[in-house]
């Protein structure tokens, strides 16, 4: 099992505040349980679920992150994951 802080790594990418105004335009949106669900998975699966990963968070987020942002979060995630 890994222990990938999928989490606190997008926390602090996207930053509370832009995490907040995606969350008012989707409405209803809630990051941290789906967020939280992904990172589940993720560190169920290990190493081999990162690009799955990315590919779900890339359709929750969709065009709100640019993609240095994901690249961030990806190679945070790849350095926490063994």
């Amino acid at each position: 099992m890994a222990i990938s802080n999928l989490t606190s790594i997008v926390s602090r990418v996207i930053k509370e505040e832009k995490i907040k105004e995606i969350e008012s335009q989707k409405g209803g949106f809630n990051f941290a349980s789906k967020v939280r669900d992904i990172e589940r998975e993720l560190d169920k699966n290990g190493l081999e679920h990162i690009s799955k990963t990315m590919q779900k968070l890339k359709e929750l987020f969709g065009s709100y992150l640019k993609d240095w942002e994901y690249n961030n979060i990806e190679q945070q995630v790849r350095y926490n994951v063994k």
